[in-house]
C-alpha cells in the first residue's frame, strides 16, 4: 500500500506540474538523450528539467516548444512512439533512489501513471508490435519488461552476469534481441529475448551513451562520450573492433542520437548543443545556431 501511495503522489506531482505549461527559452540546456518521431519533431531531454521539441524549418534545427519537469526528477532517457494511433513521449527520470518512466503526450500531459523501479533506471526502449518497454537498472545489471497495454508493474527480464553499470538499451526486431552497453566496461551484450542469455557482442568503447542502428540494420551507431566521438560497427561482425563516424573538435560529451531523415543527430549534454551530420560524419548544422 505505501508504494503505491508514493506512486500515486508522484503521478499527481507530475500531473500538476504539467497542466501550467510555460514557455521556454530557444536553448537547449543540456540535452541528455533524443529521440524522433518518424513524422513528428525530434525530443530532446534537458538535464536541466525539461524537455524540448524540435524542428527543422528550411532544414535547420530550431526550438519550438518546451515543457518542464517536476522539481527533483533527473533526466535518464527519452523514447517517442505512437501508441494506439497517438503520439506519445516516454520518459526515463529517477526520483532521488526511485527510477520511474512516464507515458506523456508530446505536449508533457501524464497519460496514466507512472511505472517504478525501486533501484533507479538508466535507459529505456521500445518495441512497439509487442508493446513493449525495455528498461535497463541504473544500479544493478538487470533489465526489466514494462507491458505498455497493461497495468502490471515492471516484470523483471534478465540479468548480465559480469556487467557493472548499465547504460543504453535498444531493440533488435529482426533477431527479437536486446543491445544493452556497460558504461564501466565499454562493452555491449547481446540479450535474446526469448533465453534470456546474453553474449558480449562488441568492445572497444570508452563508455556508450547512446545507440541507433541504420535505417537498414547493418550497421550500429553508438556515441562514446568520454572518447568524444560517434562510432559504428558492423552487426554482421560480432566482436569487430570500432570504426570512427565521426570526432568533432565540437564535441565534449555526446549524449544522444536519432535520425532525421539521412541524417544523424547527436546531442551533447556538455556541448549545450545538438549537432547534425551527414552520411560521411561531416557537420551540417548546429543547434543553438554559430555554436
Amino acid at each position: 500500500m505505501q508504494k503505491r501511495w508514493a506512486q500515486f503522489v508522484l503521478s499527481a506531482l507530475f500531473m500538476a506540474s504539467v497542466q501550467n505549461l510555460a514557455a521556454q527559452s530557444s536553448e537547449l540546456g543540456r540535452p541528455a538523450a533524443i529521440d524522433k518521431l518518424p513524422s513528428g519533431s525530434l525530443y530532446a531531454l534537458d538535464e536541466q528539467g525539461a524537455v524540448h521539441a524540435v524542428d527543422f524549418p528550411a532544414g535547420q534545427p530550431a526550438v519550438t516548444g518546451s515543457f518542464p519537469l517536476p522539481h527533483g526528477w533527473t533526466a535518464a532517457d527519452i523514447v517517442s512512439a505512437q501508441v494506439n494511433g497517438q503520439d506519445v513521449l516516454f520518459l526515463a527520470t529517477n526520483y532521488g533512489l526511485t527510477g520511474q518512466v512516464s507515458m506523456l503526450s508530446t505536449t508533457g500531459h501524464a497519460l496514466r501513471p507512472l511505472w517504478s523501479l525501486p533501484n533507479g533506471v538508466a535507459c529505456i526502449a521500445y518495441d512497439a508490435p509487442s508493446a513493449s518497454l525495455y528498461v535497463s537498472s541504473g544500479r544493478t545489471p538487470e533489465i526489466f519488461r514494462i507491458n505498455v497495454s497493461g497495468n502490471s508493474a515492471p516484470e523483471f527480464l534478465a540479468r548480465t552476469p559480469g556487467s557493472q553499470r548499465l547504460g543504453p538499451i535498444l531493440f533488435d526486431a529482426r533477431d527479437n534481441a536486446l543491445l544493452v552497453s556497460d558504461l564501466v566496461m565499454g562493452i555491449i551484450y547481446k540479450l535474446d529475448i526469448a533465453s534470456r542469455k546474453s553474449t558480449v557482442l562488441f568492445g572497444g568503447l570508452s563508455s556508450a551513451s547512446a545507440m541507433r542502428f541504420s535505417a537498414d540494420g547493418s550497421q550500429l551507431f553508438v556515441a562514446d562520450d568520454v572518447a568524444r566521438r560517434v562510432v559504428t560497427f558492423s552487426m554482421a561482425q560480432p566482436r569487430s573492433a570500432p570504426r570512427v563516424f565521426a570526432k568533432l573538435p565540437q564535441f565534449r560529451s555526446p549524449s544522444g542520437l536519432a535520425w532525421v531523415g539521412n541524417r544523424l543527430a547527436v546531442s551533447d549534454d556538455g556541448a549545450r548543443a545538438l549537432f547534425i551530420l551527414s552520411m560521411s560524419g561531416s557537420l551540417q548544422a548546429t543547434l543553438p545556431a554559430g555554436h
